[in-house]
């Protein structure tokens, strides 16, 4: 039986791809093991990651973009 060539992702891939998903994830990864999880922090990734997610789509042109005109 021949060997597939398949190649699989190593641990620290698959942390980065992780990392690219979500602010409080990258900010985890960063840190390199000395930032742990906690109730107030995670809130304080969810508010962020929600503000990067409202720009994107701002960028994308899904949702109007919000200043002191509109």
């Amino acid at each position: 039986m021949s060997q597939s060539s398949l190649k699989l992702p190593t641990l620290n891939e698959v942390k980065k791809a992780i990392a690219r998903k979500s602010y409080l994830d990258y900010v985890i990864y960063t840190h390199q093991g000395r930032y742990k999880r906690a109730p107030h922090i995670e809130y304080i990734g969810n508010i962020i990651q929600k503000a990067i997610d409202k720009k994107q789509r701002m960028r994308d042109g899904e949702i109007p973009t919000e200043n002191q005109y509109s």
